[in-house]
């Protein structure tokens, strides 16, 4: 009797593997929905990183490409006289403007080609732009590589005429468009028809805004 009673008291002291701290929380299945939210969450944050930073990424490019075409042209239809600033000069004044000099101070980045009576400005601006949230991913900078180029024939000129067309909603009315075209159509044919005609240079700047 007395052993019978021993093993009912050893059995009752006995603890089972889930009655531990371990083992219950071995067993507890609470919660489990929470590391699936949280691996989501960051599947989610690292995508919309991505996203971001690819957003960011083509609005500098943008502005890179947009800094780069206004210089050529600005260097290719420079006249050269004495104390005039050399094309490069100019490029770098327009590329400084923009806060973005680093990009074309590298050696080879900027060609100009003086070839018999025209020049042609060829650039190639270079640069990285910082990540924010993809550098959780390992990427820290995403390279920026534009080109862009110009060439303008240096022929004497006699007259420039830059002609602003306002092309801004306030032209909606299809009679005003209408004169516009007429308008500078008629000049243009005025300017360039007589026998002077090859020694002007006309210019169109299209505005909206």
């Amino acid at each position: 009797m007395m052993e019978k009673e021993r093993l009912t008291h050893a059995r009752a002291t006995t603890r089972r593997p889930s009655d531990t701290l371990l083992g219950r929380f071995y067993h507890d299945e609470r919660g489990g929905l929470l590391i699936l939210s949280l691996l989501l969450f960051l599947a989610t944050l690292l995508i919309g990183g991505v996203a971001i930073d690819l957003m960011r990424y083509e609005n500098e490019r943008v502005r890179v490409q947009g800094a780069a075409d206004r210089a050529v042209l600005a260097a290719a239809m420079m006249r050269q006289s004495p104390g005039s600033p050399e094309p490069e000069d100019i490029i770098r004044s327009y590329f400084q403007a923009e806060g973005l000099g680093h990009m074309v101070a590298a050696e080879g980045s900027i060609e100009v080609t003086n070839i018999g009576g025209a020049r042609e400005v060829i650039i190639t601006p270079q640069g990285q732009m910082q990540t924010l949230l993809m550098r959780l991913g390992g990427i820290d900078s995403l390279p920026i590589h534009v080109a862009a180029g110009a060439s303008e024939e240096l022929a004497e000129i006699k007259l420039e005429i830059v002609m602003v067309l306002d092309v801004s909603g306030s032209m909606a009315d299809q009679e005003r468009i209408e004169n516009l075209r007429i308008a500078a159509t008629d000049f243009v044919t005025e300017m360039l028809g007589d026998e002077e005609g090859d020694r002007v240079a006309i210019t169109f700047v299209p505005y909206s805004t």
